[in-house]
């Protein structure tokens, strides 16, 4: 029986609202910390933090975008050519990477909220969900996950008979997709991906399926 899809949507679920909320908190507020320290009085990214991008799908000016809302310092604007949504801002290679490392309060308190066991159990239930939807459309195959976190769709892809590959900025999260024996390599993409992995194949009903999650 197909699962359902509001079976995974917090919103719904007072206990699970309640059993989130002092974690879901303490991420915002480091969110919050964290982003603080790149930011001017007005909320603008400091000198040499950032730059500004066209949009990233058809290359349409940024000065064409609709303003959609404002968090963190990036502004987040809809194309009117292609209707993507994207951020105008994007920080500096190296400061992003630093966010992701041990010891930083917004990674610390994002790991804190995805073992949190509500959280958990919701998290596997969308995840076996987008996988079941994925194999009605294209059967299985191998499957590229673009931050992959603690592995919980490359779980319920595995688990579903895929070949799972996933990419993973912060290492402890990547540690632990690998306690659990899924692929998964730290690093940004695009990343140099081990030889062995060989995801150019194509294997099984769908053939390659790149993937984003977070």
């Amino acid at each position: 029986m197909p699962l359902d899809k509001n079976a995974f949507d917090a919103a719904g679920q007072a206990h699970a609202r309640a059993a989130l909320a002092d974690s879901s908190q303490a991420l915002r507020h480091a969110e919050q910390e964290s982003f603080s320290l790149l930011l001017d009085a007005d909320g603008n990214f400091l000198p040499d933090v950032s730059h500004q991008r066209d949009c990233p799908l058809c290359g349409a000016s940024h000065a064409q975008g609709i303003f959609v809302l404002r968090a963190h310092g990036m502004k987040l604007l809809r194309c009117p050519a292609c209707k993507l949504v994207y951020s105008r801002e994007v920080i500096k290679q190296e400061l992003d990477h630093q966010r992701y490392q041990p010891g930083d309060t917004s990674t610390t308190a994002f790991i804190a909220l995805k073992e949190n066991p509500v959280y958990a159990q919701l998290a596997a239930t969308k995840s076996r969900y987008v996988v079941e939807r994925l194999s009605s459309l294209s059967g299985t195959g191998k499957l590229l996950e673009i931050g992959a976190s603690t592995g919980t769709l490359l779980k319920a892809a595995k688990d579903a008979g895929w070949d799972a590959y996933g990419v993973e900025l912060n290492p402890a999260a990547v540690n632990q997709c690998q306690s659990q024996n899924l692929k998964v390599v730290c690093g940004a993409f695009p990343c140099e991906l081990p030889a062995s992995w060989d995801i150019t194949q194509n294997a099984g009903g769908g053939g390659e399926i790149p993937g984003y999650g977070g």
